[in-house]
């Protein structure tokens, strides 16, 4: 199949799962770290919550319907250095994330993390699972492309004060 740069032809199961167990936005602060094309605020452009915020190290890849709906609001910007206000959001996400960031960079992104999450709020995030098989078959593994698990993202969030209340292994082998 042909690269489709139309948002639309691009979600998949996957991004319909992660929505599914961000669950309810009402009344919520939202941060979406590593927005890229928007597929996420593309799914929540009808829901309620009270702000949005995205950021992305390169917004060129936003789909122009997202980038131009003003419920949204986007930055340039990384995981390592998040360019908003501490104890701000009650949601943060990071999908696809910390997997391209290289080992050194682990810690002070979960700061980060932390820094910006109000007390009590949730931090989502997703990454490749890490197996034989998926490494096997990952080929930007070669430019250091990371596949984890809980047991090597766990002391990272632990040393930043989050608890694991919910992990689960989706697709994959």
């Amino acid at each position: 199949m042909k690269y489709q740069n139309n948002i639309k032809n691009r979600i998949n199961a996957r991004h319909f799962k992660s929505l599914e167990i961000i669950g309810d936005l009402s009344n919520k602060k939202i941060l979406n770290i590593g927005c890229h094309i928007g597929w996420l605020e593309y799914l929540v452009r009808d829901k309620k919550f009270d702000e949005f915020y995205s950021i992305d190290t390169n917004l060129n890849f936003l789909d122009e319907e997202i980038k131009e709906n003003p419920r949204f609001n986007f930055l340039q910007g990384s995981i390592t250095n998040i360019p908003c206000k501490s104890d701000y959001f009650d949601i943060v996400t990071s999908f696809e994330i910390i997997e391209h960031l290289r080992k050194r960079e682990f810690e002070s992104a979960f700061n980060e993390l932390n820094r910006v999450l109000k007390v009590g709020g949730i931090l989502y995030i997703s990454v490749p699972f890490k197996n034989i098989l998926s490494i096997a078959l990952d080929p930007a593994i070669l430019i250091g492309h990371k596949h984890l698990n809980l047991k090597i993202l766990k002391p990272y969030l632990e040393n930043n004060n989050f608890e694991v209340i919910y992990a689960i292994k989706l697709g994959g082998f």
